[in-house]
């Protein structure tokens, strides 16, 4: 069990050298590429804004049970010990080796014992160093590996935190059982009961990485939306002395980086609440300059402030022009101009109306086979990258 006397932010103010911050980099490079072939769904593979709400409406059909967790005071509880052997025993099977390569031993390791005997305590790395960042998520590799070869269900990593999507209701209970054990005996470390939680993405509520996924839908978490209203209360209070311009340029980088992380998922009514709280906010921020000013909405969109639903229309509208099917585009060169009318043409066009129809008729049929050996194809590969995989 882990030492009550750790400390929940050790060594937060440690300096970071140049040294520290180059193993980093040079350490993110070499397992980055690797992780990514092998473990699709960790963070330091990479994924973009959409990866997460897509993952899980492509998978809660043929696994409509979950399991979310993280680890509890993972990076106080950290042992340097096991950091320094399991990122070894992460290189060796992400390659599928059964040694560490000696090449690996030289460039990285002594560098990184050499880091952890600068530390204080023989336990606890630092929150903010950029070696924490890499070497904490990559020393349980092991562990997402053998979850991925013995349980076979997809899943996310985000640093500590995981969801997996589970078959069954006992599926996801032996997990559980398995991922305490296993932190347990390896690791000395054991599960956040209270970040814990399991059941059924269709009436089940779960949050994961700032969303709440609940009855099919994708919102924003509440917590997320309170965390955005206190930054925009922090801009307000140190812009005071700022320009019309600069303040507009201020929280409009706010609006873009919350908006478009988080556009993806079903937040109209929740991006069009939040405008309405921006708006209140900068009325009251332009107030300083004339008691009497009240701006409409258009009047502060021609200032330049940028608008959360207009993120989400973009998306949308988008979106939907892409869908346009296949079969219209080819029917269009299909059509020729339609030749004046005249009675003795009446047979002539009703014999070559009805072969444009057969045609329009034969070219769906191909786009539906083409669609369909399209999805034959990408299940081969998935399969064959499974396959090389194990």
């Amino acid at each position: 069990m882990i030492k009550q006397n750790i400390r929940s932010l050790p060594y937060y103010s440690l300096g970071i050298t140049e040294r520290e911050q180059s193993l980093a980099a040079m350490l993110r490079r070499e397992f980055a590429p690797k992780i990514a072939r092998r473990i699709k769904g960790h963070h330091i593979a990479g994924f973009s804004n959409d990866y997460i709400i897509s993952f899980i409406r492509r998978h809660k059909k043929s696994h409509p049970f979950y399991l979310r967790t993280d680890i509890a005071k993972f990076y106080p509880g950290i042992r340097h010990r096991d950091m320094v052997v399991y990122t070894q025993i992460a290189y060796k099977e992400l390659l599928g080796l059964d040694y560490v390569p000696r090449q690996f031993k030289q460039q990285y390791v002594k560098g990184i014992n050499d880091w952890c005997r600068s530390l204080p305590l023989q336990r606890g790395i630092p929150i903010g160093s950029p070696l924490s960042g890499i070497l904490a998520p990559v020393m349980l590799v092991p562990l997402w590996l053998d979850i991925k070869r013995y349980f076979t269900i997809p899943f996310i990593v985000y640093m500590d935190d995981v969801i997996f999507c589970c078959k069954t209701e006992e599926q996801s209970a032996e997990l559980y059982a398995y991922l305490s054990n296993y932190l347990s005996d390896r690791y000395d470390l054991s599960l956040n009961l209270e970040k814990t939680s399991s059941g059924r993405f269709s009436t089940d509520k779960v949050t994961f990485c700032g969303w709440e996924f609940s009855g099919g839908y994708a919102r924003i978490a509440n917590e997320k939306v309170e965390k955005f209203k206190e930054r925009i209360n922090a801009l307000l209070a140190i812009s005071k002395k700022a320009t019309p311009k600069q303040f507009i340029k201020r929280i409009n980088h706010k609006i873009d980086g919350f908006g478009n992380y988080y556009k993806h998922g079903d937040v109209c009514k929740q991006f069009e609440s939040l405008d309405m709280f921006l708006r209140k906010k900068v009325r009251r921020w332009l107030s300083q300059f004339s008691e009497r000013c009240f701006l409409s909405n258009d009047a502060l969109a021609n200032m330049g402030l940028h608008s959360l639903a207009s993120i989400y229309r973009r998306l949308k509208s988008r979106v939907q022009s892409d869908r346009q099917p296949l079969c219209q585009s080819l029917r269009q060169p299909l059509r020729p101009p339609a030749p004046p009318f005249s009675y003795s043409n009446t047979v002539k066009r009703s014999s070559e109306s009805f072969d444009h129809v057969r045609g329009i008729d034969l070219l769906e049929s191909i786009d539906r086979k083409l669609t369909e050996l399209l999805s034959l194809n990408r299940k081969g590969i998935r399969m064959m990258g499974e396959l090389v995989s194990i």
